[in-house]
């Protein structure tokens, strides 16, 4: 089964996120920090999640610690990861395929999630057509998509 994993302190946030998911059809699991997500994803390693959403500033586990455990783990190192974070300047840089900038728009997460889960990260001409617009909104916004 196809599901996404949320990692995000703050609670209305995570709230937000998971109820945008879940309308989209997207199954969805969530943890208020990264060490009970790492927890999480212990329990489930024979069915990982699809694509991993996490914030980079949390207590306990913070986003690169979290990062850095799940791409040590050979079960979940392929899984794709959105990194979301307030910050202006990222330091250190983050590993992740995506990276949004607090406040993002509901749009950019959607078309950021829709590459990652549904076509796999392998976009065809007319995704990568809606990425590339997506692209140049966070650009204007503050978010940036690698």
């Amino acid at each position: 089964m196809k599901w996404i994993l949320l990692v995000e302190n703050n609670h209305d946030l995570r709230e937000a996120v998971v109820h945008l998911l879940m309308r989209a059809g997207y199954a969805v699991a969530s943890s208020p920090d990264g060490a009970s997500a790492l927890r999480l994803l212990d329990e489930q390693q024979t069915s990982p999640p699809s694509l991993i959403l996490f914030d980079l500033q949390m207590p306990e586990v913070d986003g690169w610690t979290f990062r850095a455990a799940q791409l040590e783990n050979p079960c979940i190192s392929q899984v794709p990861a959105i990194a979301m974070t307030g910050m202006a300047k990222i330091e250190p840089p983050i590993d992740a395929h995506v990276v949004l900038r607090k406040p993002f728009a509901v749009a950019d997460l959607m078309a950021a999630v829709r590459a990652l889960v549904v076509l796999g990260g392998t976009p065809d001409a007319a995704e990568l057509a809606r990425l590339h617009a997506c692209a140049e909104r966070c650009a204007q916004h503050g978010a940036e998509l690698k």
